[in-house]
């Protein structure tokens, strides 16, 4: 699957996920966005 995702991004697409495995985090992502101040309960 890290691979496919991979093509597809030299290919031009692009991906909103969630990886918990570091290292395919860090292969893959070129952005990062930290969620962990995030609440549920702020969107209305």
């Amino acid at each position: 699957m890290v691979e496919l995702i991979a093509e597809r991004r030299a290919g031009g697409a692009g991906f909103l996920a969630i990886f918990h495995d570091e290292d395919v985090r860090a292969r893959l992502a070129d952005r990062l966005i930290d969620v962990t101040a995030f609440s549920a309960h702020e969107a209305a």
